[in-house]
């Protein structure tokens, strides 16, 4: 296991938040069917599920002289799959001009994220009483179906991403030592806001953060952000890290985050889908 994080640098809290990002492969990997390839300059998996989220790579170390013929390797594997993937430039990809080469290839720009950390001593020490949600754990399957189709809902996956996420959370297990935690919020018993957070890399990385249309704007986002980060703390954890979207961000900042780099994403789709 990888020990917790204690410093504070911002080049090994960027590094952190690579690796957090790459935790959750170690959740797809425990599937069968997924294949990884973890050696070499390109680090790749592929779970079979024919969607981005769940197929890409997770880091990039090439040098110029190979950069373009390794990169049209992978997505040869991709190709002969018939899997959609994602492919990040993070501050750690190489070579520095990646971006351009994975467009060059014909991959897709699919935007930009803000990544960003927080200290977690500087949190509040406890939950808003007046959050106005009740915060539960998903401590079983039928939690965890409900938890998938709020998840879905709100992001307006299709079904079989639904049916994946449970698929690949299911085989994560509930236990105390699981890699990934699954939160719920309910306001008058119905779920409304959703969130995860995933230990590895040193940090505990939030995601999966979202809360349903009718329910917006009353602090819900706040406080399904902010217990699993409480957790976190409790068990010894001192930074938390994570993506923003665009209508998280002052979310997140009002929190203590803040912004340390920029993740970005580039999208295949094999010629067989285009």
């Amino acid at each position: 296991m990888t020990a917790i994080l204690a410093e504070h640098s911002d080049d090994l809290i960027i590094e952190a938040m690579v690796a957090n990002n790459n935790a959750l492969v170690e959740i797809f990997r425990k599937a069968p069917e997924t294949e990884t390839s973890l050696d070499g300059d390109v680090q790749w998996f592929a779970t079979g599920v024919p969607f981005p989220l769940f197929n890409g790579v997770m880091g990039t170390r090439l040098e110029d002289e190979n950069a373009d013929r390794k990169i049209r390797a992978v997505l040869d594997i991709f190709d002969d799959r018939e899997l959609p993937m994602i492919w990040p430039v993070t501050p750690l990809s190489r070579p520095l001009d990646l971006g351009q080469r994975l467009e060059a290839q014909g991959l897709k720009f699919g935007g930009d994220s803000p990544s960003m950390a927080v200290d977690l001593r500087a949190l509040p020490t406890a939950m808003d009483e007046a959050a106005g949600i009740d915060i539960h754990l998903v401590k079983n399957d039928s939690d965890m179906k409900i938890f998938c189709d709020v998840l879905g809902s709100i992001f307006r996956f299709p079904d079989l991403v639904n049916k994946a996420f449970f698929k690949f959370l299911m085989i994560a297990g509930f236990g105390q030592d699981a890699k990934i935690k699954n939160y719920m919020g309910l306001e008058n018993g119905e779920v409304v806001a959703v969130s995860s957070v995933i230990f590895g890399g040193g940090v505990a990385g939030i995601y999966n953060v979202g809360t349903i249309p009718e329910a917006r704007r009353k602090g819900y986002g706040r406080a399904i952000t902010l217990a699993p980060l409480l957790e976190a703390r409790d068990l010894g954890y001192q930074h938390g890290v994570l993506q923003s979207t665009r209508m998280g961000f002052d979310v997140y900042t009002n929190l203590g985050f803040e912004v340390y780099c920029t993740f970005s994403r580039y999208l295949w789709t094999p010629r067989s889908m285009s």
